[in-house]
């Protein structure tokens, strides 16, 4: 087991896929197929919820994975005016069983993603509400 301090970051960005409904479920698939395999690997586990507006996410796991992974997020030209929420060391984790939890706009997410430092805790209510309600939903 792994005692490593644990750490979370919340951002959120601008989607910059290109316009194609038709092509953005795949995309988006495989975004996550890609992040869960690596999230498991390097024990990182989280959030991303996605519309058409942006993306919101939590990373948390220990600081040289998740700084490696944001690393990785900053660089991908599919996010676009990157903005950190929150990056602070924690005591437990908010997602313990998702290597990554995924809301999409099926579960009401259409509205415009907040972009305001000061909310980050409410950005990480309304993950974990929609993750715990999509979980649900899937029993």
């Amino acid at each position: 087991m792994d005692c490593a301090p644990l750490f979370r970051v919340i951002y959120v960005s601008r989607n910059r896929m290109p316009d194609g409904a038709a092509s953005r479920p795949a995309e988006i698939e495989g975004i996550l197929s890609t992040a869960r395999a690596a999230n498991a690997r390097a024990g990182i586990t989280g959030a991303l919820l996605f519309n058409r507006a942006g993306f919101a996410q939590v990373l948390e796991g220990p600081l040289p994975a998740v700084g490696a992974t944001f690393e990785r997020i900053l660089r991908d030209p599919r996010h676009g005016d990157v903005v950190v929420l929150e990056s602070v060391p924690v005591t437990e984790r908010a997602f313990p069983s998702w290597s990554m939890a995924f809301v999409g706009e099926a579960a009401g997410t259409k509205a415009a993603i907040d972009r305001d430092p000061a909310e980050a805790a409410r950005v990480l209510a309304l993950l974990r509400d929609l993750v715990a309600t999509t979980a649900e939903a899937m029993c």
